[in-house]
């Protein structure tokens, strides 16, 4: 079901966005690095959502080593 998370990673509602960034660092997936830096700047209606950027940068600490060179 990683397509579906990664899926829920673009949703319009922010908590799904949130609730998805922190299944994906659970999962500690290399494949979920790329989806997970696009949130970084997370944008919703009314500016950023801090909740969003807060659990990728999480998720993206879980994940290691295979997230530093797509940040760098």
């Amino acid at each position: 079901m990683l397509w579906w998370t990664l899926r829920q990673l673009r949703s319009s509602k922010p908590e799904k966005r949130e609730q998805a960034a922190v299944r994906l660092g659970n999962r500690r997936r290399e494949r979920s690095v790329q989806p997970l830096t696009g949130r970084l700047d997370d944008r919703g209606k009314v500016g950023l959502k801090r909740e969003v950027r807060d659990a990728a940068s999480e998720a993206l600490i879980k994940i290691g080593e295979a997230s530093v060179r797509p940040l760098i």
